[in-house]
């Protein structure tokens, strides 16, 4: 009997552990080697801003949808990579993009943050000009959990 109740109480523990990330079969590639970044001043702070021209792929058998909201920028760093952007996310009411098992679509993310000033997003990077990655949240259709976040090739901005 004990070896029973020992059995059930591991089974219900391993049920209801803590969520998990769910794994996605995709690829994020910017298709461009170089961007162009613009900087200005509006009296507040300084910006900047560039468009990335990116395509994603789903080479799992699952549909996935692409995370509002769940993307960022980031530069090499000593111990890997650190984000130095990430959007300032409001209510948002449009349907997620959803990418069927096999297919791929072209999308472009507009990245805009402050340089100076203190309203957000904000640009942390120390120059606007450098090498950097995108990643973006994938979730497979039908699964919760940590939405996995899949890493692009590398990207250099210009200003």
């Amino acid at each position: 009997m004990r070896s029973i109740i020992g059995l059930f109480a591991a089974g219900f523990t391993a049920a209801c552990g803590g969520p998990t990330q769910p794994t996605v079969q995709a690829t994020v590639e910017v298709r461009a080697d170089a961007v162009a970044a613009g900087v200005w001043q509006d009296g507040v702070a300084t910006w900047l801003s560039f468009d990335l021209p990116v395509t994603i792929t789903n080479a799992g058998r699952d549909p996935v949808s692409v995370v509002d909201c769940a993307h960022t920028v980031e530069q090499p760093a000593l111990s890997g990579w650190r984000t130095v952007w990430r959007p300032v996310c409001a209510l948002h009411t449009e349907p997620a993009m959803v990418i069927p098992a096999g297919e791929a679509r072209a999308v472009t993310f507009r990245i805009g943050g402050s340089l100076s000033g203190s309203v957000s997003p904000r640009w942390e990077a120390a120059a606007v000009g450098g090498t950097y990655r995108l990643r973006i949240g994938l979730m497979p259709m039908g699964h919760d959990g940590a939405v996995p976040m899949i890493a692009s090739n590398t990207f250099v901005v210009v200003e």
